[in-house]
């Protein structure tokens, strides 16, 4: 039967009513399967009555990496450019905010549980264990620096964050009920969300969540969720969001143009995004007036051939690299914004901030007829901003108004995929309930010594070939760590240029008249840095992953097939049939997976962190063209052409010490997940050992058991399976 949003309810009544009856075995084991089964139909119960309840509610995400410019982007899709929406500075003060129409102005904050800021706590405690370490080897160095060397998870320094600047006040509101409070206007609103969400915010470090209910009649129907970056290192939040985008109907998702469309930004799309049904996905070149910048000499004065070959160049990375992704949802609708252009067309030029000014002044220097007055200036930021266009297209022409179309989409997809869950989780239970029974068939209780005895001999084999193997484990992954890293590629060191032509005003000694000087110089081509950077560092970090990743398999595997070999062995050896080989074998491949999973090197949080610093190293370029002084013309060229030297040289170290840090980071990486594989057959040798002697004994406790009582056991077994095939056919 399909499940849909009718049928539900009748559906998992009678699911849960079938798992409910199985799970009332005496068996331990039925029990536990069952359990499970139950745990996974009430979750997606959960999900349908959320679905059901908020049916008339489209629900629009917006989404991307932290700087991607989301809240500046609703800041000006829903409120003209206001800066209503604090901009986060970090991952930290980047959080999840719903926005959706209320008959009164409303403003609700949820903080953390205390349950969750005891958690900060001790990730905290561990990020100042990891300094104390670095410290206790070089006392000189600063507590920062420290850090740096200590190559910290995001995870622990985010929380030290937190907990560095959570005041006495903020710690008091830990663990509190959701607070509601009216506001009267926008500016209200900002003054409120300032103190609760800004950078500087007195309560942000304890804020989880936020709600605000406008009385605006475009929000009808509608709910719009500002959610943290891509990766939020804070847990319980990125939690939050996930079940946010289990529920969404669509997203804007903001990629920035400088680096577009990323190997970040693929994995959210395909793995956070594809996965969850989500049928319409807008994805915007966010910030696209940065990469007009880097375009200005080659198209001088043409604006709009500038915006062409960028959108070509832009739309031609997006193509390329979710061809080479595994995405199997709608393609993505593709277009570009300039959130930053929307505010400055929206404000007097008095008002515009530092960042603004710097933004327009460079705009003019590269395309002058297209800003030569307010006018111009106001009319052509508010075409880059694209924002008219897609509130029309988009909010408006393509979630509003196929609003009952998308939604039945999402709900037919949701089902759809709780179907494929809830069948596979019990085809896995059938499997182990199959083993189970098998294994009881063969054995009576009067062998029940004889298989303690002949799994035990299994078992002794098994720890003695590990304890040999632990006196090789060392040499071996040590001669494992120099072969991957002797092939490891480090990121070279060059910068792009290309050449630029520029006038600017020379003060002349001859009868007080300046004189404009044209000249061309080799400028640094940052879009072309930025894009050959990132590709070298993310290449070199995956493939030196990858590499060490086989390598360390390869030193799990030998375990493996020593356990396998041995039981094979065995097996052939066992004409009585004294052990269960398939019950052994799954046994003991459980606890060397659970025991390995720290082998693998996880270089994405070094890639993001050096990705994310080559274009602040980029943009350190400017040749400050304008003041060249009283000196004569060919000593102002000169003196052109060696700044752009200068600019070149001093980006060249900038990326050569990016460089080394990241080598000497990802060397520390790959020495940590070489002494976890070398850990598993030394010290935690003994760990293992022992959990699967546990494991093992625990098997066999619970066969004797079963054995003493076969007879109903069996029946048991019988039961649950026919449970499971009746269950299979209500679906």
């Amino acid at each position: 039967m399909a499940i849909n949003i009718n049928n539900y309810n009748d559906v998992f009544g009678k699911l849960t009513k079938a798992v409910d009856i199985a799970s009332t075995s005496d068996n331990e084991e039925i029990k536990k399967i069952f359990s499970k089964i139950k745990e996974k139909v009430c979750d997606i119960k959960e999900g349908g009555d959320r679905l059901k309840r908020d049916n008339e509610i489209l629900k629009i995400g917006v989404v991307g990496q932290v700087k991607a410019g989301k809240s500046s982007f609703l800041n000006s899709l829903l409120f003209e450019g206001e800066n209503v929406l604090p901009r986060a500075s970090t991952p930290m003060t980047a959080g999840l905010t719903v926005l959706e129409y209320g008959e009164k102005n409303v403003f609700s904050v949820e903080y953390y549980t205390a349950k969750e800021w005891e958690k900060f706590e001790d990730k905290a405690k561990e990020y100042d264990d990891f300094v104390n370490n670095v410290k206790s080897m070089n006392p000189a160095l600063t507590d920062e620096e420290a850090a740096k060397m200590a190559n910290i998870p995001d995870e622990l320094s985010t929380a030290k964050e937190l907990i560095s600047r959570c005041t006495r006040v903020a710690k008091g509101k830990v663990g509190k009920a959701p607070e509601e409070n009216e506001f009267t206007d926008i500016k209200d609103l900002q003054d409120i969300l300032e103190n609760f969400v800004g950078a500087d915010g007195q309560f942000t470090s304890v804020v989880k969540s936020l709600s605000i209910r406008l009385n605006d009649e475009r929000l009808k129907g509608m709910r719009i969720v500002d959610t943290p970056g891509v990766n939020d290192p804070v847990v319980s939040r990125e939690h939050r969001t996930r079940e946010f985008l289990r529920e969404c109907h669509g997203v804007f998702f903001l990629s920035f143009a400088s680096r577009f469309f990323d190997s970040t930004d693929v994995n959210f799309l395909t793995n956070r995004i594809g996965s969850q049904g989500i049928g319409t996905v807008v994805l915007i070149a966010s910030k696209f007036d940065s990469v007009l910048q880097d375009s200005g000499s080659k198209f001088e004065d043409d604006l709009k051939n500038a915006i062409k070959d960028c959108q070509r160049q832009l739309e031609a990375q997006f193509r390329r690299n979710l061809s080479g992704s595994d995405y199997r949802g709608e393609e993505p609708r593709f277009t570009m914004s300039s959130g930053i252009g929307y505010s400055i067309a929206n404000k007097k030029p008095s008002d515009w901030d530092s960042m603004e000014s710097h933004v327009v002044k460079q705009m003019k220097r590269f395309y002058p007829s297209f800003f030569a007055s307010d006018s111009d200036i106001k009319d052509t930021f508010n075409v880059l901003s694209n924002i008219d266009d897609i509130r029309k297209d988009y909010l408006d022409g393509e979630f509003v108004k196929n609003r009952d179309k998308i939604i039945s989409s999402k709900v037919n997809s949701y089902f759809g995929n709780a179907t494929s869950e809830i069948k596979a989780i019990l085809s896995d239970g059938k499997a182990n309930l199959n083993e189970r029974n098998n294994a009881l068939c063969k054995k009576d209780i009067s062998q029940i010594e004889s298989v303690r005895d002949a799994t035990k001999k299994v078992v002794d084999k098994i720890v003695k070939d590990i304890d040999s193997l632990a006196s090789k484990a060392d040499d071996m992954a040590e001669q494992a760590m120099k072969e991957c890293w002797n092939r490891y590629q480090t990121p070279s060191v060059r910068v792009p240029t290309k050449v630029e032509s520029i006038t600017f005003v020379r003060q002349s000694t001859f009868w007080g008249r300046d004189k404009d000087v044209s000249c061309s110089y080799k400028k640094i081509d940052e879009q072309k840095l930025v894009s050959e950077a990132e590709s070298q560092v993310q290449a070199a970090a995956e493939n030196l992953s990858t590499d060490w990743n086989n390598k360390s398999s390869e030193l799990m595997n030998s375990i493996k097939d020593t356990i396998g070999s041995l039981i094979a062995e065995a097996e052939q050896k066992d004409s009585e049939a004294k052990f269960d080989a398939d019950g052994l074998r799954r046994i003991l491949g459980e606890v060397l997976a659970s025991m390995s999973n720290s082998t693998v090197m996880n270089v994405k949080d070094l890639t993001n962190n050096v990705v994310g610093r080559i274009m602040d190293v980029a943009q350190d370029c400017d040749v400050s063209l304008y003041d060249v002084g009283s000196v004569d013309e060919a000593t102002a060229k000169n003196k052109i052409s060696e700044r752009a030297r200068d600019a070149r040289r001093k980006v060249e170290n900038g990326l050569r010490n990016l460089f080394d840090q990241f080598n000497t980071d990802i060397k520390k990486e790959l020495d940590k997940s070489k002494n976890e594989v070398i850990n598993i057959f030394t010290s935690r040798k003994d760990e293992l050992i022992t959990k699967a002697n546990g494991s093992v004994q625990g098997y066999l406790d619970s066969l004797e058991k079963e054995l003493k009582d076969k007879k109903a056991q069996l029946v048991n077994y019988t039961r649950a399976i026919a449970s499971i095939n009746e269950i299979e056919k209500i679906l």
